[in-house]
């Protein structure tokens, strides 16, 4: 089965099919012209999407169509035609050598526009569908290799380009890796702003980008620097209001199939009901720090039970909850929480608008009890509450 996958894929390199591995941007389809199936290994022709019957079938079995690339468009126009649908063909095992976000740009069409005006963060928006172009690029022009918190499970190779490892400490190599962050931008990582600091060490002081594995040896092109430190004015601990900051890095952060920055959620509607919080942090109360990236499910609690769950804390919380600038995500009635080390990383859904980027919810701030405890969410900043904060300093 294996010589199966790799001949097909090296096959469909050799007709110019859309993005599979080591894809020549030089050389591009044309209408008319042969292209192979990458999951199926058959031939099919280059033809415009509304010419082509089959692949309208294999949609309502929830397979898009796989993109020929233009010179003009990167592919977005002409869709590889068979003569019969696809979809009963499949083996579907095919697809666990593979993440969501390598398939989703191997086959998914790319949305250009909003569905709805943006009610803020125009300019982040804009900005993420550069990000998109620039992630489209990374996956043609790269091989994709293949490797086979709380109630998480293990993240994949390049499944979380935008995630970050914090360091604290003078010395890369007896640094303290603390928190975690997220690429937004070449030059921007955001975080929380209690990540700023780290008792007993200080302040952060370097950023591993690209890894998986915490304890990995990182080229040095992947370590970076902390040029400045940016927490949001309003941040005035022991609360634990505008839990968000921004660090500048040294230099400007290189962009490729392993390291790509996530968007934004500028306020759109998106269905947010189930998100994935991401990070290196305990496994759990009591146990050793996650070896490699983890990835916790985790679903939205309501403004009232999360306001009601936090009533009591009026050091950290003197006005309670603010669902403005703060939400509640927890379990499902299994064990799923983030944890202490888990703190500035992400919470995230893949967007359903501008495909195959993550998009940023909020950002992991604290919890109340030992984490993992069934029943007691955790809390995490709004980040659309925050874009036009954002937008000031990372794209004046």
């Amino acid at each position: 089965m294996l010589f199966f996958m790799f001949f097909c894929v090296f096959l469909a390199v050799s007709v110019d099919c859309r993005v599979v591995p080591g894809l020549n941007l030089d050389y591009f389809s044309e209408y008319g012209s042969n292209c192979v199936n990458y999951l199926i290994a058959e031939p099919g022709v280059c033809l415009k999407y509304e010419e082509c019957e089959t692949v309208k079938v294999d949609e309502k079995f929830n397979i898009k169509p796989q993109i020929c690339p233009t010179n003009e468009t990167l592919g977005l126009n002409l869709v590889c035609c068979h003569e019969k649908p696809i979809h009963a063909k499949i083996d579907y095992s095919l697809l666990d050598n593979y993440t969501d976000v390598d398939i989703c740009f191997i086959s998914q069409p790319i949305y250009r526009e909003p569905k709805e005006p943006i009610p803020r963060g125009k300019r982040a928006w804009e900005m993420c569908l550069e990000y998109q172009e620039v992630s489209i690029k990374a996956r043609q022009l790269h091989e994709l290799k293949v490797l086979a918190g709380v109630g998480g499970v293990n993240a994949r190779l390049r499944e979380f380009p935008h995630m970050v490892l914090l360091g604290y400490g003078k010395n890369f190599s007896k640094a303290e890796f603390n928190c975690g962050g997220s690429v937004i931008s070449d030059r921007y990582v955001l975080t929380a702003a209690h990540c700023r600091y780290s008792p007993g060490v200080g302040f952060v002081t370097f950023a591993v980008i690209g890894i998986l594995d915490r304890y990995e040896t990182p080229a040095e092109q992947d370590i970076y620097g902390v040029k400045k430190i940016i927490k949001h004015p309003m941040y005035k601990p022991p609360k634990k209001y505008h839990d968000i900051a921004l660090l500048e890095m040294d230099r400007r952060v290189i962009f490729d199939i392993h390291v790509m920055p996530a968007c934004l959620h500028v306020g759109d509607p998106v269905d947010d009901s189930e998100a994935y919080a991401t990070g290196w942090g305990y496994l759990g109360q009591a146990k050793e720090l996650a070896t490699v990236l983890q990835k916790i499910p985790l679903w939205q609690v309501s403004n009232d039970t999360c306001i009601q769950k936090f009533s009591p804390y009026r050091r950290h919380l003197p006005n309670g909850i603010d669902d403005a600038s703060q939400m509640c995500y927890g379990d499902d009635g299994e064990p799923r929480d983030t944890c202490e080390g888990d703190s500035g990383g992400p919470l995230q859904i893949m967007s359903k608008k501008i495909y195959c980027m993550y998009v940023i919810l909020g950002v992991t701030s604290f919890g109340i009890t030992a984490c993992g405890e069934i029943g007691y969410p955790g809390v995490y900043t709004r980040v659309s509450n925050y874009v036009p904060w954002i937008e000031s300093i990372v794209w004046p």
